[in-house]
């Protein structure tokens, strides 16, 4: 009985043993398969931080680009409106000069809405409207040997 016992106990401390190995040998898989799942996520994360390290670098270039650009557009307006009213001063003082050398006549008038009245000879006025609080009127003059008419609106 003893000897059973003994071979009893060998056989179980055996299947321990293998047991043991199986169930060492399955966890040394499992561990190899996570660190494997694991070095796979950080190469993952480790290319996406390289991405958008990338993308920040990048970005940053082209907002400076962007603003330089915008800047540069900036001083072009400033200049171009510069420019512009500079042309309309010019354009302001030709015409101021203009009326200055012009041959003027006062012709002193006296006009009923929607009557034609001639000022001078070739020249009628035709009062469309009138505002008497503010004093405005709005017609047209007739140059009548050209055929033309000018919009008046005070």
């Amino acid at each position: 009985m003893r000897s059973s016992l003994q071979s009893a106990r060998q056989q179980t401390e055996e299947l321990i043993v293998r047991e043991r190995q199986r169930v060492e040998q399955e966890m040394n898989k499992r561990d190899q398969a996570i660190n494997t799942r694991l070095a796979q996520v950080e190469a993952e994360q480790q290319a996406e931080n390289q991405s958008l390290a990338e993308l920040h670098e990048w970005t940053q270039k082209n907002a400076d680009t962007v603003r330089q650009e915008i800047a540069g557009e900036r001083e072009d307006r400033g200049r171009n409106l510069n420019a512009l009213h500079q042309q309309m001063d010019r354009h302001r003082d030709d015409l101021q000069a203009l009326a200055r050398k012009g041959n003027r006549q006062r012709v002193d008038f006296e006009s009923a809405k929607n009557q034609e009245q001639e000022l001078v000879p070739g020249i009628s006025l035709t009062v469309t409207g009138t505002d008497v609080r503010y004093q405005r009127f709005e017609g047209y003059l007739a140059l009548t040997e050209r055929g033309r008419f000018v919009r008046l609106s005070t």
